[in-house]
């Protein structure tokens, strides 16, 4: 598509919306901006779509085109932005966060989200972009840092919070994940124990004392304060190292079902 020509009064009002919004603009940006009723609203929007002016994320939300640009295939389209502003409150984390904070070296096509908002769908697609949420409540929105991208914030899970998403929802990611993202950890700049065990306190799901405990232990990474600590909290009755693996031997230890390969006796 090539851009077309606007007037200077509907440049004027794009540069006005631009300048009101944080790169993405939705039709209540354009009622409540430009002072417009929501019809004339969503039909400016669209023409401006039409125009090459705009690019659609999804009906009655759009990203600008660079006034430099020549097609709108050069809008700049941030995931990160676009899963902060249109996924509720929440924060980027999982695969997403932890290649953030150098926890793994793999690169990921998705963005993984969670979000306090219920979430309908669990992989969505936005022109071109792939997102992977995850509905959390709101009670367990902490261990969460700011970072910046072209002057737009973004909410992502610190470091200490990510390795506690991949122990608390091993479901999403994976025993071997968990493992790998933990050793990284362990080995970085970022480790914290005290925060560590702050933040699997307040998850309040006590298997994730088992897991770490148990993945410390298993990767030689014992700490004898850290591993004493998870200890202590463990419930007594047994859990599954991860649901999603055939658990037939018991870890007497760590209270922990584990899957034969990984299972070593107490």
């Amino acid at each position: 598509m090539k851009m077309l020509g606007i007037s200077s009064k509907r440049r004027q009002r794009l540069i006005q919306l631009m300048a009101n919004t944080k790169s993405i603009i939705q039709i209540d940006d354009a009622v409540h901006i430009l002072n417009l009723p929501r019809n004339k609203a969503q039909w400016l929007l669209w023409s401006y779509y039409k125009s090459g002016w705009l690019k659609k994320v999804k009906s009655g939300t759009y990203i600008p085109v660079p006034q430099t640009a020549k097609t709108p295939d050069e809008a700049i389209e941030s995931p990160l932005l676009i899963a902060t502003h249109l996924f509720g409150d929440g924060y980027v984390g999982g695969w997403t966060a932890a290649h953030h904070w150098d926890l793994t070296d793999q690169l990921f096509s998705k963005t993984w989200f969670f979000s306090s908002q219920r979430v309908t769908s669990k992989e969505v697609e936005l022109e071109n972009q792939h997102f992977i949420l995850t509905h959390i409540p709101e009670s367990v929105l902490f261990g969460l840092k700011t970072i910046w991208e072209n002057n737009h914030k973004i909410i992502i899970s610190d470091p200490h919070r990510t390795i506690i998403d991949f122990a608390h929802r091993i479901d999403l990611f994976g025993l071997n994940a968990f493992l790998d993202v933990l050793k990284a950890y362990w080995h970085s700049e970022h480790k914290k124990t005290e925060i560590l065990l702050d933040y699997a306190q307040k998850i309040g799901n006590r298997t994730v004392y088992k897991r770490l405990g148990f993945g410390l232990e298993y990767l030689g990474l014992d700490d004898d304060k850290l591993v004493l600590a998870c200890k202590q909290f463990i419930s007594k009755g047994l859990s599954k190292i991860a649901p999603q693996l055939q658990c037939l031997r018991v870890n007497k230890r760590w209270n922990l079902y584990l899957p034969e390969g990984l299972y070593k006796h107490d």
